[in-house]
């Protein structure tokens, strides 16, 4: 394997059991950068992604997300959620703007709570950016839920709201960027990994946000292959 793929050894040899398509795509990987294919590169990522190996994770040095099926050889036991990024809408929202204003984003408007409205929206020279946000479980504060962590129907439905409310704003904001943001939260991710394979092809960007306050997006390029970046 090449040497760029900072996988442990012990987790590797699990794949390559467990999951040998998963491995072979791996190589190709490895293959494609030593020859600086960047499209085939693309291609490979968003197989990957596709079976749940979250690859994109390995260029921040962090330890690859992979999905449960693979280290265990069976599908038939989906994974408690643990206590990674799990957070709440209203700390999605804040570490998030901050971000943006790292970034060069001005931002215009912040919704927190149960404020009516757009969640943020956001301006960079001609760029206008609406940000729907979701969190992994509800505020403590909150009169509505004080659950410590969504399941994975509430997840789901939140995400199909949050998906309808980026194409209304998109209708009445022409020429505007839409997005998602969530935790970056491994049971989140997997939950929503099909839809999300299939809403960043409708060109709503996906915007994950770490408890440290990074953030990863994802997005659909125009060859139709996943981007982060």
């Amino acid at each position: 394997m090449p040497n760029y793929v900072e996988i442990p050894r012990a987790l590797l040899s699990k794949i390559k059991l467990n999951c040998p398509d998963v491995y072979e795509l791996l190589v190709q990987l490895g293959n494609a950068r030593d020859a600086s294919d960047s499209s085939r590169q693309k291609v490979l990522r968003k197989k990957l992604r596709e079976k749940g190996f979250y690859l994109s994770r390995l260029a921040e040095g962090e330890d690859p997300f992979v999905h449960w099926s693979i280290c265990s050889g069976n599908g038939t036991d989906r994974p408690e959620q643990s206590d990674d990024n799990l957070l709440t809408e209203d700390e999605v929202v804040l570490k998030l703007t901050r971000w943006l204003e790292s970034s060069g984003w001005e931002i215009i408007t912040q919704c927190l709570g149960h404020q009516q409205g757009i969640d943020i929206l956001a301006i960079k020279g001609t760029q206008t950016l609406i940000v729907e946000a979701k969190g992994a479980k509800g505020s403590k504060t909150s009169p509505v839920t004080k659950r410590d962590r969504f399941t994975s129907g509430q997840i789901k439905t939140h995400f199909g709201k949050a998906i309808v409310k980026c194409l209304e704003e998109r209708a009445r904001n022409i020429g505007a960027e839409v997005a998602i943001a969530q935790p970056n939260n491994p049971y989140l991710r997997d939950c929503l990994a099909d839809a999300c394979a299939e809403v960043t092809k409708i060109g709503i960007q996906l915007y994950w946000v770490e408890a440290d306050g990074s953030v990863e997006i994802e997005y659909d390029s125009q060859d139709g292959s996943y981007s982060y970046r």
